[in-house]
Protein backbone atom coordinates (compact mmCIF):
# COMPACT_ATOMS: atom_id res chain seq x y z
CA UNK A 1 0.00 0.00 0.00
CA UNK A 2 2.70 2.28 0.16
CA UNK A 3 2.35 4.57 -2.67
CA UNK A 4 5.90 4.92 -3.85
CA UNK A 5 6.58 1.47 -4.40
CA UNK A 6 2.96 0.95 -6.29
CA UNK A 7 4.08 3.76 -8.66
CA UNK A 8 7.33 2.18 -9.14
CA UNK A 9 5.65 -1.10 -9.89
CA UNK A 10 3.34 0.64 -11.93
CA UNK A 11 6.18 2.06 -13.94
CA UNK A 12 8.19 -0.91 -14.20
CA UNK A 13 4.97 -2.55 -15.85
CA UNK A 14 4.68 0.05 -18.39
CA UNK A 15 7.73 -0.83 -19.17
CA UNK A 16 7.30 -4.09 -19.38
CA UNK A 17 4.69 -3.79 -22.12
CA UNK A 18 1.96 -4.28 -19.34
CA UNK A 19 0.68 -1.08 -20.19
CA UNK A 20 -2.76 -2.01 -18.56
CA UNK A 21 -1.51 -3.40 -15.67
CA UNK A 22 1.06 -0.84 -14.77
CA UNK A 23 -1.95 1.95 -15.25
CA UNK A 24 -3.72 -0.50 -12.58
CA UNK A 25 -0.88 0.21 -10.29
CA UNK A 26 -0.45 3.62 -10.65
CA UNK A 27 -4.38 3.73 -9.74
CA UNK A 28 -3.54 2.35 -6.53
CA UNK A 29 -0.55 4.63 -5.71
CA UNK A 30 -2.79 7.70 -6.68
CA UNK A 31 -5.79 6.42 -4.25
CA UNK A 32 -3.38 5.41 -1.42
CA UNK A 33 -1.45 9.04 -1.63
CA UNK A 34 -5.01 10.57 -1.93
CA UNK A 35 -5.94 9.22 1.40
CA UNK A 36 -2.82 10.61 3.04
CA UNK A 37 -3.27 14.00 5.03
CA UNK A 38 -1.57 16.84 2.99
CA UNK A 39 1.32 16.91 5.59
CA UNK A 40 2.35 13.43 4.50
CA UNK A 41 2.21 13.99 1.29
CA UNK A 42 5.90 14.64 -0.70
CA UNK A 43 5.98 17.04 -3.20
CA UNK A 44 8.20 15.31 -5.38
CA UNK A 45 6.21 11.87 -5.19
CA UNK A 46 2.89 14.04 -5.86
CA UNK A 47 4.37 15.73 -8.95
CA UNK A 48 6.22 12.31 -10.11
CA UNK A 49 2.82 10.05 -9.58
CA UNK A 50 0.69 12.78 -11.54
CA UNK A 51 3.14 13.15 -14.18
CA UNK A 52 3.59 9.84 -15.37
CA UNK A 53 0.18 8.36 -14.12
CA UNK A 54 -1.29 10.84 -16.78
CA UNK A 55 1.35 10.26 -19.62
CA UNK A 56 0.93 6.58 -19.59
CA UNK A 57 -3.21 7.52 -19.13
CA UNK A 58 -3.05 9.54 -22.38
CA UNK A 59 -1.02 6.91 -24.33
CA UNK A 60 -3.76 4.34 -23.18
CA UNK A 61 -6.11 7.26 -25.12
CA UNK A 62 -8.06 7.31 -21.22
CA UNK A 63 -8.23 11.58 -21.66
CA UNK A 64 -11.04 11.42 -19.36
CA UNK A 65 -9.17 10.14 -16.81
CA UNK A 66 -6.63 12.16 -16.66
CA UNK A 67 -8.88 14.95 -16.26
CA UNK A 68 -10.52 12.89 -13.50
CA UNK A 69 -7.02 12.86 -11.62
CA UNK A 70 -5.73 16.36 -12.44
CA UNK A 71 -9.42 17.54 -11.21
CA UNK A 72 -8.46 15.69 -8.21
CA UNK A 73 -8.08 17.49 -4.32
CA UNK A 74 -4.39 15.46 -4.53
CA UNK A 75 -3.74 17.69 -7.77
CA UNK A 76 -5.24 20.80 -6.86
CA UNK A 77 -3.87 20.92 -3.62
CA UNK A 78 0.02 22.06 -4.76
CA UNK A 79 -1.36 23.37 -8.13
CA UNK A 80 -0.13 21.58 -11.45
CA UNK A 81 3.23 22.27 -13.31
CA UNK A 82 3.70 23.28 -16.77
CA UNK A 83 4.31 19.74 -17.52
CA UNK A 84 0.63 18.62 -16.16
CA UNK A 85 -1.30 21.95 -17.63
CA UNK A 86 0.66 20.50 -21.14
CA UNK A 87 -1.11 17.14 -20.60
CA UNK A 88 -4.73 18.03 -18.72
CA UNK A 89 -4.48 20.67 -22.05
CA UNK A 90 -3.96 17.29 -24.08
CA UNK A 91 -6.92 15.55 -22.35
CA UNK A 92 -9.04 18.44 -23.17
CA UNK A 93 -8.17 18.47 -26.80
CA UNK A 94 -8.98 14.77 -27.07
CA UNK A 95 -12.04 15.54 -25.17
CA UNK A 96 -12.86 18.24 -27.83
CA UNK A 97 -13.17 20.34 -24.76
CA UNK A 98 -11.56 23.06 -26.72
CA UNK A 99 -12.23 26.15 -24.26
CA UNK A 100 -10.25 24.01 -21.50
CA UNK A 101 -7.75 22.79 -23.77
CA UNK A 102 -6.46 26.65 -24.49
CA UNK A 103 -6.58 27.85 -20.87
CA UNK A 104 -4.16 24.84 -19.87
CA UNK A 105 -2.29 25.12 -22.78
CA UNK A 106 -2.04 29.12 -22.23
CA UNK A 107 -0.92 28.18 -18.06
CA UNK A 108 1.76 25.55 -19.54
CA UNK A 109 3.52 28.40 -21.53
CA UNK A 110 3.21 31.03 -18.25
CA UNK A 111 4.67 27.88 -16.38
CA UNK A 112 7.06 26.31 -18.49
CA UNK A 113 10.12 28.28 -17.67
CA UNK A 114 9.53 27.66 -14.09
CA UNK A 115 11.71 24.72 -11.88
CA UNK A 116 9.64 21.57 -10.92
CA UNK A 117 10.56 19.10 -8.89
CA UNK A 118 10.21 16.11 -11.69
CA UNK A 119 11.50 16.16 -15.12
CA UNK A 120 9.70 18.03 -17.69
CA UNK A 121 7.96 17.08 -20.45
CA UNK A 122 10.29 18.49 -23.72
CA UNK A 123 7.71 19.27 -25.48
CA UNK A 124 6.47 22.18 -23.59
CA UNK A 125 9.84 24.24 -24.41
CA UNK A 126 9.14 24.13 -28.57
CA UNK A 127 6.40 24.58 -30.35
CA UNK A 128 4.01 22.32 -28.55
CA UNK A 129 1.84 24.67 -26.59
CA UNK A 130 1.60 27.50 -28.83
CA UNK A 131 0.41 24.26 -31.46
CA UNK A 132 -1.98 22.79 -29.34
CA UNK A 133 -3.00 26.75 -28.52
CA UNK A 134 -3.58 27.51 -32.44
CA UNK A 135 -5.68 24.60 -32.96
CA UNK A 136 -8.10 25.23 -29.91
CA UNK A 137 -8.81 28.89 -30.95
CA UNK A 138 -9.60 27.49 -34.71
CA UNK A 139 -12.02 25.23 -32.96
CA UNK A 140 -13.18 27.97 -30.68
CA UNK A 141 -13.73 30.10 -34.21
CA UNK A 142 -11.01 32.95 -33.21
CA UNK A 143 -9.37 33.16 -36.49
CA UNK A 144 -7.47 36.20 -35.09
CA UNK A 145 -5.82 34.62 -32.22
CA UNK A 146 -5.60 31.82 -33.84
CA UNK A 147 -3.34 33.17 -36.61
CA UNK A 148 -0.54 34.88 -34.16
CA UNK A 149 -0.21 32.02 -31.79
CA UNK A 150 0.25 29.69 -35.12
CA UNK A 151 2.55 32.31 -35.92
CA UNK A 152 4.49 31.98 -32.25
CA UNK A 153 4.77 28.12 -32.95
CA UNK A 154 6.21 28.50 -36.26
CA UNK A 155 8.93 30.97 -34.91
CA UNK A 156 9.62 28.39 -31.88
CA UNK A 157 9.91 25.92 -34.13
CA UNK A 158 10.35 26.66 -37.81
CA UNK A 159 11.46 22.89 -38.79
CA UNK A 160 8.26 21.55 -37.63
CA UNK A 161 6.35 19.57 -40.10
CA UNK A 162 3.16 19.51 -38.44
CA UNK A 163 2.73 23.24 -37.65
CA UNK A 164 3.03 23.98 -40.81
CA UNK A 165 0.79 21.67 -42.19
CA UNK A 166 -1.68 23.03 -39.61
CA UNK A 167 -0.74 26.63 -40.53
CA UNK A 168 -1.48 26.01 -43.83
CA UNK A 169 -4.74 23.95 -43.32
CA UNK A 170 -5.59 26.84 -41.33
CA UNK A 171 -4.90 29.86 -43.93
CA UNK A 172 -6.38 27.87 -46.30
CA UNK A 173 -9.62 27.41 -44.21
CA UNK A 174 -10.10 31.03 -43.65
CA UNK A 175 -9.87 31.64 -47.13
CA UNK A 176 -6.73 33.18 -46.51
CA UNK A 177 -3.22 33.22 -48.75
CA UNK A 178 -1.39 30.34 -47.79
Amino acid sequence: GEPHLLMNLGLELVRAGKLSEGLDQYDAAFRALSALPTAEVAPELRETLLTQFCTHLLTAKRPAEVARVLNSPLAKSEGLTATLHWLFGLACIELKNYADGAEHMRRCLAKRDKPALSPINKNILKAGPHHCLALCLAALKQPVAADKVFRDAVSADPKSKSVSFDFVRFLAGNGREV
